[in-house]
This record gives structure tokens, sequence and C-alpha cells, in this order.
């Protein structure tokens, strides 16, 4: 079927996302630990001396719901394409684009925050990040997972016109939504903070 021609795009996007985790984690010190603070709790050491069979075992249960959550994230999206027009008989083409919009949105802020407050974050937005620069790349994320979406939908406007090209066959314009879409608020972000810094600037000297 067509998700074969799309083996490729989904085994670059995780790729690409995780060398851009690694290169933010290493440019800007982001912390993967004791970085937030959720309802109002700061976490902190618990005091308690972990083994490595303990901590082998908390490492597995933190990939098991990581998987749960990614496996979860991915059929609520196919059923939101469904929802909106898919059908059933193209279900491999929305598991595909419903991958690709999991790996462009839940996939990069579940490797910043870890599962457990990506859940948190899902369902009550509860999660504040205390390091500044963490909270600015975690809302570069969230900025991006709305642009990826805006991007999604956007592009179906192209597929009921009857142009009868080969990219307006599902999902082609959606996969290029996606990325538009996430490139575009990549570029918003950017601007803001440029904006931001030289108001910043601008007030401080007048001040």
């Amino acid at each position: 079927g067509k998700l074969n021609s799309s083996i490729l795009l989904l085994l670059l996007l995780p790729a690409v996302e995780l060398l851009k985790h690694f290169y933010a984690t290493r440019a800007f010190q982001l912390d993967s630990t004791a970085r937030m603070e959720l309802s109002g709790s700061v976490n902190a050491p618990t005091g308690r001396m972990h083994t490595s069979k303990t901590a082998g075992r908390f490492q597995l249960k933190e990939l098991f719901h990581s998987i749960v959550l990614l496996a979860t994230t991915v059929l609520f999206y196919a059923f939101i394409c469904t929802v909106l027009g898919a059908t059933v008989q193209e279900y491999e083409e929305t598991i595909s684009l419903a991958l690709t919009m999991t790996t462009l949105t839940i996939f990069p802020i579940l490797l910043l925050i870890g599962q457990a407050k990506t859940y948190s974050f899902l369902l009550s937005e509860s999660v504040v990040l205390l390091s500044p620069c963490t909270n600015s790349y975690f809302n570069y994320l969230k900025n991006n997972s709305i642009g990826v979406l805006l991007g999604a939908w956007a592009a179906s406007v192209v597929a009921p016109l009857d142009w009868d090209r080969p990219w307006q066959i599902y999902p082609i314009p959606n996969y290029v939504g996606c990325i538009v879409g996430q490139f575009g608020m990549s570029v918003y972000n950017l601007l803001s903070m440029i904006y931001s810094r030289f108001y910043d600037d601008r007030h401080t000297k007048i001040v």
C-alpha cells in the first residue's frame, strides 16, 4: 500500500527529532531531571539510594508508559482524521499520517519532560518548568505542535480540487502541511524572540 512509500519519512522524522533534542539539551544545558514544578510542588530528591536494578525497572516502566502514550496519541490522531473525512479503506494512509503528527507533536515533548509530565500537560497543562531556558524551549515545542496540527488541517483544502495531480493524493498534502506548519511556527518563534529581545533592550535604554 501507500504506507510503504512513507517508511523513509517515518524513519527520518524521529531521527531528526532525536538529534534536535540532544543538540538542544547539550547546547542550552536543559535539565532533564529536577526541572519542573507540578501543581505547586517542586520536584526534589527523595534522599533514597537507588540500586541499578531499581533504576533499570524504573527505566523499563518509563519506556513502557512512553510507548503506550505514543500509541494512544497515534490512535487519537487517526480517529480525528477519520472523523474529518478520511475513509476507513485508507486506514494505512491514516495511520501513517497519525504517526507523522505524533512524531512532530508529542514525541519531542515526551523527550523533554518525560511521560508522567507529558500526561499531566495533556490532561491539565499544569506543568511549570523551573529553568527559564527549558521553559522557553518547552513553549517552542508547544507552538510547533500547534503549527503541525494547523498545517495538517489546512493542507486538506487541496484534496477535493479537480487538478488531478499526484501530490493531491491523501495524505501527501497533509504530510507537507505538517512540515510546513512546523517550519512556519519555528520562524514565528524566532521572530517573536528577536522582537522580545529588541523590545526589552529598547525599554531598558529608555528607562
